[in-house]
């Protein structure tokens, strides 16, 4: 039985399409996500808990979050109540679109 292409390779595969542009994908540790320390966007612990239950269903993010690489670390540009939710529903690496 041949394995198809890990879940790394197939993100180089599309960063190398995306060479020409100004952003790349990565899979970042959750842990390596540094949140905004005031996010724009207000969530009812509904919603928020609704988002949850869709990441834990889904087993990951149906959208990726954007992000601006600092050294070792990404900055949550976009995405921040995503990236919580997807800490909450015990995802421990999450794919984002950065710049630098």
């Amino acid at each position: 039985m041949v394995d198809g292409p890990t879940r790394q390779e197939q993100v180089d595969e599309l960063n190398g399409r995306l060479k020409d542009q100004p952003y790349k994908l990565a899979l970042v540790p959750i842990g390596d996500l540094v949140l905004l320390e005031k996010n724009a966007r207000y969530m009812t612990q509904d919603t928020f808990g609704q988002l949850v239950s869709n990441i834990k269903r889904d087993g990951g993010l149906s959208s990726v979050p954007l992000c601006m690489k600092e050294g070792g670390k990404y900055r949550v540009l976009s995405g921040n109540h995503r990236v919580q939710a997807a800490k909450v529903a015990g995802l421990t690496e999450v794919l984002v679109m950065y710049t630098d």
